[in-house]
């Protein structure tokens, strides 16, 4: 079973470090989160269909979708896809995604004292 996680570090041309590249370009916490996913999902697809040695043809009938479909997968068009488009792509292959809870950043705690 594979685990989605968000990949390392970067710096941007400001030098400041970043968690994912996402980060450096949206301000949106949930928009962040939705393009970091689908990154990762579609990294995974694009990476099974290397290992498989597929072609965009051959992908396409094996997994029941069409040859743009892959196409756009595999130039990165990610505004095209659900994250559950890309999960069933991935449960067609034969590959099982684990979603994980990651702890949030402190500034999403309260400062509220306990009985206030």
């Amino acid at each position: 079973m594979r685990c989605i996680t968000v990949g390392p570090s970067f710096s941007t041309s400001m030098n400041k470090q970043v968690s994912n590249i996402w980060d450096a370009l949206f301000d949106d916490p949930g928009e962040k989160a939705v393009l970091a996913i689908k990154s990762r999902l579609m990294d995974e697809i694009r990476h099974h269909l290397k290992k498989e040695n597929l072609t965009q043809e051959k992908a396409a009938e094996v997994l029941g979708v069409s040859q743009p479909f892959i196409s756009d997968i595999a130039t990165g068009k990610i505004s095209k896809f659900t994250i559950d488009a890309l999960v069933s792509i991935l449960a067609k292959a034969g590959i099982d995604v684990e979603v994980r809870q990651v702890p949030q950043p402190t500034f999403f705690k309260t400062s509220r004292k306990r009985g206030a």
